[in-house]
């Protein structure tokens, strides 16, 4: 099974005044180096002012303690004869083909520890870590993994093709969800 964890640029950063001790409490979880970093824009990367770089080299000082590879090339560890023995560090993915890929990886266990470095708190990448039961780095936790039966309930809503609220089967759909959310309340 994939270990899960991330942290989120601007709780790394804090204002550039804890990237020191953010980088520390990321290697401490990633164990010793090198480490292999996915950027999802190599171009960008090899810029002076690039925030992959930034953080690249808070995280491995050392240029023998990391190897860069595009983001595109973990398209190889779909397959499950394809592995990644270190630990992989990517490198703010925001598109959804980005999440995509790392949803198939973590399926495939092609890698043993995965570690997300996301942009922004608002990114889909971020849902969808803390939906699968992530650590967030910063505050050394996870989320709770979702009530089953409100999971089943939202799928089940989505799923409604009219889901206006002012009646028909949109509003037959929420009340019908409702009590049953209240009865599972209720006999936990």
């Amino acid at each position: 099974m994939t270990e899960l964890a991330y942290m989120v640029r601007e709780d790394w950063g804090q204002h550039g005044t804890a990237m020191r001790q953010q980088s520390a409490v990321i290697q401490d979880w990633l164990g010793s180096p090198p480490y292999v970093f996915a950027t999802a824009d190599r171009k960008t990367y090899e810029s002076d002012h690039s925030a992959d770089r930034e953080f690249m080299t808070f995280v491995a000082h050392d240029a023998d303690e990391r190897h860069v590879i595009d983001l595109s090339d973990l398209n190889e560890l779909r397959r499950t004869d394809k592995t990644i023995s270190r630990p992989l560090i990517v490198l703010h993915p925001y598109k959804e083909r980005d999440c995509d890929l790392l949803r198939e990886i973590v399926t495939t266990e092609s890698v043993a520890r995965l570690f997300v470095i996301v942009w922004s708190p608002h990114d889909m990448v971020r849902t969808w870590l803390d939906g699968i039961g992530a650590t967030n780095l910063h505050t050394g936790s996870a989320l709770e993994a979702p009530d089953a039966v409100q999971l089943e309930a939202a799928k089940c809503w989505v799923g409604e093709q009219y889901n206006g609220l002012s009646g028909g089967n949109g509003k037959d759909a929420v009340v019908q969800l409702l009590r049953v959310v209240y009865r599972s309340r209720l006999s936990a």
